[in-house]
This record gives C-alpha cells, structure tokens and sequence, in this order.
C-alpha cells in the first residue's frame, strides 16, 4: 500500500525546477519572476520547507550530497539561496512520477 500522498503546489514547482538540475539561486529567481531582493528573502522559508520535505522523501537530491539532518541546517544558511549558489537540486527516480 502506497502511503505517500502527492505533492503541494510549492513541492511541485521544486521538482520541475530540479528537472534538468537548476541551483536553489535560479530556483527562487524563477519562484519571484526575478522579483526584487525583499520577494527573494521573502519566499526562501516557503521553498526551503518544500526542498527538505522533497529531500526528505528522496524525491530530490541536493549536490553536493547532504545528510538530511544536516540538510536543513544548510539551507538555513542565507549564501545557500544567494548566486551563484553553492547548491544544485536534481530529481530522482523517484520523483520522476510526480512531474
């Protein structure tokens, strides 16, 4: 029996930004419409809870490779949204089903 129950809307545009591997920096510039630094700062909590629960599920991979404990220390950090970002995300075969 599956228990996984789908993808939010916010879920959703990660892993179809991931399609193709995209750096969390060209993610959020695409999430604001390359809206101003305040929309940028703004919308980091919201995209940063739908790439740990995406991680989380293994729907995602951010390289280089992070613990999920780990994980969600690193995307608090501010220069892990900034550009260039040190971090890329990657859709997994697992997420493939959900684009």
């Amino acid at each position: 029996m599956r228990t996984d129950v789908g993808v939010n809307v916010v879920e959703y545009f990660v892993l179809h930004e991931a399609d193709g591997d995209a750096t969390l920096a060209e993610m959020i510039a695409s999430w604001t419409g390359n809206g101003t630094a305040e929309q940028r700062t703004d919308a980091v909590p919201l995209l940063r809870q739908a790439v740990l629960r995406l991680a989380s599920r293994g729907l995602v991979e951010v390289t280089p490779g992070h613990s999920p404990a780990d994980l969600a220390d690193t995307l608090a950090e501010p220069g892990s949204w900034a550009s260039p970002s040190p971090l890329t995300l990657s859709v997994t075969e697992a997420g493939v089903p959900y684009l």
